[in-house]
């Protein structure tokens, strides 16, 4: 079953956010992950939003998404976005 990760970012240094960008579909591309959307200005349509960006992956399943964040190579970018951003990251099934 697919599974989806949402994530909302707010970017704190966006230099040190490039870093992590920049690299980011390469390492997406490796674990067979699929960018279905990505906002930098998204339209709140409820509700009130800390954040300013949106990133919606899909992966085939949560093994495969699993492989992908805990890879070296996922973590090794992940320290810029952790860096230069604070993000709020969710995985959902797929039906």
């Amino acid at each position: 079953m697919a599974v989806y990760t949402v994530a909302q970012v707010k970017i704190n240094d966006g230099e040190i956010y490039e870093k992590y960008r920049e690299r980011f579909g390469a390492v997406l591309q490796q674990y067979d992950g699929r960018l279905v959307a990505a906002d930098d200005n998204p339209v709140v349509q409820e509700g009130q939003w800390s954040y300013e960006k949106i990133v919606i992956l899909e992966f085939a399943d949560l093994d495969a998404f699993n492989a992908f964040a805990d890879s070296e190579s996922y973590r090794e970018i992940a320290a810029h976005r952790h860096a230069g951003a604070d993000s709020l990251i969710l995985v959902a099934k797929g039906r």
